[in-house]
């Protein structure tokens, strides 16, 4: 039975991420772009919801009322820990306002996957093996925030890795732009029970993803000489809400 629930849950992940690459990428070229902000906060979140519930996944954004679109936050930069392929899709089922993912370029090899992002304006950052065009990724990406100051970004520190119930190694980069564009970064946990998180398989439990909002970080007073510090303690706030949930 268990082996019938994965394969089922395959099809529904594959078939519905193909749906939803045609419809949102058709939308997006027939408008020449214009239904970018309908795709992201409406149509794409319908189909990403519908997608984890059937597979047995359902959403709870716990504190709803400390996310910045509802504070009137200019622009701020989310940020999410990265323990499961569905983050994928629970990031889009948010819907949140005026909001891009910074999503990695390995997703480009996934064609229905790369319909979707694309077609709710997606920024891809390159591998770390691409030391040159990562860097260019990264100045084109702050001088895009100067020039866009009413867009919010959403991006993985972690990067690309193994998945594990851990909070693994933050990146750098993602922080050093967000300390020259002097964005705000707003953590949100996600927190996906064991039982229920596949990692990378779909062996799993139903269950509920709680999805918390933490205290938005000012970056203003931020300094490049310490900015290993601040990345080490934003890093400490995902380890601590992960050890806490987990009773570690």
């Amino acid at each position: 039975m268990k082996y019938f629930l994965a394969f089922f849950r395959l099809v529904v992940v594959y078939f519905g991420m193909s749906l939803n690459g045609i419809i949102l990428g058709l939308l997006f070229v027939c408008s020449f772009g214009k239904l970018r902000r309908f795709n992201a906060e409406f149509l794409g979140p319908c189909f990403c919801r519908l997608i984890l519930k059937f597979i047995g996944i359902r959403l709870i954004v716990t504190n709803p009322e400390k996310l910045p679109q509802n504070l009137h936050f200019a622009k701020v930069m989310y940020i999410f820990n990265h323990n499961s392929f569905l983050d994928i899709f629970i990031i889009q089922s948010l819907g949140l306002k005026k909001t891009r993912p910074i999503i990695s370029t390995r997703t480009r090899k996934i064609l229905p996957l790369f319909f979707s992002t694309f077609a709710i304006g997606s920024h891809y950052i390159p591998f770390k093996d691409q030391p040159v065009e990562r860097l260019n990724f990264f100045k084109k990406l702050t001088l895009w925030i100067k020039n866009n100051p009413s867009e919010n970004l959403i991006c993985a520190p972690e990067g690309v890795h193994t998945f594990k119930y851990e909070i693994s190694k933050f990146n750098k980069g993602i922080f050093h732009t967000a300390l020259l564009s002097k964005i705000p970064i707003c953590p949100i946990f996600f927190d996906i029970p064991k039982e229920s998180n596949p990692l990378e398989s779909y062996f799993y439990k139903s269950g509920v993803v709680k999805i918390t909002v933490m205290d938005i970080i000012e970056t203003k007073t931020w300094c490049e000489e310490k900015l290993s510090k601040h990345i080490e303690e934003v890093r400490n706030i995902f380890v601590n809400k992960n050890d806490e949930i987990n009773h570690v």
